[in-house]
C-alpha cells in the first residue's frame, strides 16, 4: 500500500479494527509489538492500516500460552503418575 491508499485509523477506530481496547493498543507500543501511531493534529494520533495489519498478523503467529491452572493441572497429573510409576 501507498501513503496514498493507506487509511488512517484513530485510537478509537484502531481498537475496533483490531477488536482490543484502546489501552492495549498503547500497551502493545510499550512492549513494541505496535508501531507509534502518526500524530495528525496537535493531540490526535492515528494508526495506519498497513500497521495495524502488520500487528494482527504478529498477534495471530505467537506462541500460546496456556493458562495457569491448565499448567497447574498438567503438573499435578505428571506427579500422579511419577508417584503411580514408583509404587508398580
Amino acid at each position: 500500500m501507498t501513503l496514498a491508499t493507506d487509511p488512517l485509523y484513530r485510537p478509537t477506530e484502531a481498537a475496533k479494527y483490531t477488536r482490543t481496547g484502546r489501552s492495549t493498543l498503547y500497551q502493545a507500543v510499550a512492549r513494541g509489538d505496535l508501531e507509534a501511531p502518526t500524530p495528525v493534529g496537535l493531540r490526535s494520533v492515528a494508526w495506519r492500516e498497513s500497521q495495524l495489519l502488520r500487528y494482527i498478523e504478529k498477534m495471530n503467529n505467537r506462541p500460546r500460552v496456556k493458562p495457569v491452572a491448565a499448567l497447574a493441572a498438567a503438573n499435578a497429573r505428571r506427579e500422579r503418575i511419577k508417584k503411580e510409576q514408583a509404587a508398580a
